[in-house]
């Protein structure tokens, strides 16, 4: 009794599991572990929403105005080395604009002119000049930008190393548990993946010796896994 309750106490500390079976052999003992890795780098490309926002009082010379403007931030993109599949529209709207109600008016306010949006999702490549392609495409026509995010090309690489280190992990736990119980580890019988996500850490850089200053910070790719031991 007082081994199976400093038994329990080990496991409680390390967070893992148990499941011992009573009296029937057939039934395997296991431990339950789990075990979470990281890898760290530095962001190579980043994306952003820009959009071109125009108004007139016919919808026709609002659509107008606002072809031009995305046409010229086209234009700018591509000088700028951005590929066509770096380049895609998301959002083009056409909205009435109603003249602002008198009163107790009940009758639907009068159209007074039309606002078009065209949203385009950009993604650069080259993070060093990202500031001047910014302060480009505003000077371009853009007059929205939102939506930036940073990544990494090469992610499958890190998801794989990321999770190579929670196994690691959750191992180690393992035998640090049966160590401290004075158990035998057998066999991992299952192994069970979590997700795999990004955690920014933000830290101040900047990536355009000219242009809008931007903080890339360091992209963290986290893993999570949980393995279930035989126990000899």
């Amino acid at each position: 009794m007082r081994f199976l309750l400093s038994f329990m106490l080990a496991l409680s500390l390390f967070g893992a599991g148990v499941a011992i079976a009573d009296d029937d052999s057939s039934v395997p003992r296991t431990l339950s572990v789990s075990g979470s890795g990281t890898v760290a780098a530095v962001p190579d490309l980043v994306s952003i929403t820009v959009g071109v926002t125009t108004a007139a009082p016919a919808a026709r010379e609002a659509l107008s105005a606002n072809n031009v403007k995305t046409a010229g931030v086209f234009e700018f993109l591509r000088a700028s080395g951005v590929g066509p599949g770096d380049m895609q529209s998301t959002n083009i709207s056409v909205s009435p604009q109603f003249r602002p109600r008198r009163g107790n008016e009940t009758v639907q306010p009068e159209i007074i002119g039309y606002t078009v949006r065209n949203n385009v999702h950009i993604t650069v490549r080259d993070l060093a000049g990202f500031g001047v392609v910014l302060d480009g495409v505003v000077e371009a026509g853009a007059n929205m930008v939102q939506g930036i995010s940073f990544d990494v090309a090469e992610r499958d690489g890190l998801e794989k190393k990321a999770m190579a280190n929670a196994v690691r992990e959750a191992v180690a736990n393992a035998r640090n548990i049966a160590d401290a119980a004075g158990i035998e580890l057998g066999p991992i019988l299952t192994i069970n993946a979590g997700g795999v996500g990004p955690a920014p850490r933000q830290f101040l850089a900047r990536a355009a010796a000219e242009g809008v200053p931007v903080a890339a910070g360091e992209l963290t790719v986290r893993a999570q896994v949980s393995v279930v031991f035989a126990i000899e």
